[in-house]
C-alpha cells in the first residue's frame, strides 16, 4: 500500500497522524513517579 493511500483512508474516516507525547532524555523515573504521588 502507497502511504498516500493510507493518508487519504484516514483523512475519509476523519482521523488524523497521532503521536506520543515527547520525553526528556535525562529524565528520572523514579523522581516523576516521586513527584505525582506528592502533587
Amino acid at each position: 500500500m502507497w502511504p498516500q493511500r493510507g493518508w487519504d483512508y484516514l483523512k475519509r474516516l476523519e482521523q488524523s497522524l497521532q503521536r506520543p507525547r515527547p520525553h526528556h532524555r535525562k529524565g528520572e523515573p523514579e523522581a516523576q513517579a516521586a513527584f505525582k504521588k506528592t502533587s
